[in-house]
């Protein structure tokens, strides 16, 4: 890499070299030095968009709930509230995997919640339900504008389109 102009040699066979040559040395070794830092962090950086990817495959699977249901809890009584998955719509019983898109009468809090062997537990909640649904084409789906029915089943057209509004708006 350094030719013989590179180097000064001494009387005693020993040879230094320019100080040219030596600033050139230290460059070669920074420039060395910084790629191999750099890839390191392109391997970091791959291991996170893998474990990144990995998580949202998996949050993605855990969230995704084969039907989703609509309840004003201000019409339910405590003790169906406590086990719902005897909750029912029409001969539709609420199983393990579904959501349940809940609404308390009277407070406008709107959440979402999924049935699990144990019981349900909170996947989401919204301060309002304005915030959570949005889109105003969706209240009308949704029976919005008549929160006092008791059930609403959703139209599974439309359910993937809630869902993300509300994935967006509790990111």
């Amino acid at each position: 890499m350094f030719s013989d102009c590179d180097l000064i040699y001494l009387d005693d066979g020993g040879y230094r070299m320019t100080s040219e040559s030596q600033e050139l040395r230290q460059r070669l070794d920074e420039y060395r030095r910084l790629s191999r830092y750099l890839e390191g962090l392109e391997r970091r950086l791959a291991m996170m968009r893998t474990a990144q990817q990995r998580y949202l495959a998996e949050l993605q699977r855990e969230l995704a709930p084969r039907r989703f249901f609509w309840f004003n809890l201000g019409k339910l009584m405590p003790a169906q509230w406590s086990t719902p998955r005897r909750l029912r719509w029409q001969d539709d019983e609420v199983r393990q995997g579904d959501a349940l898109l809940i609404y308390v009468n009277g407070q406008g809090a709107l959440g979402m919640v999924q049935v699990t062997e144990d019981g349900y537990r909170w996947c989401t909640r919204a301060p309002r339900l304005q915030d959570a649904i949005g889109a105003g084409e969706l209240r009308q789906t949704f029976h919005l504008s008549h929160p006092t029915r008791q059930l609403c089943r959703v139209d599974s057209a439309h359910a993937d389109a809630l869902f993300q509004a509300m994935k967006r708006r509790w990111q």
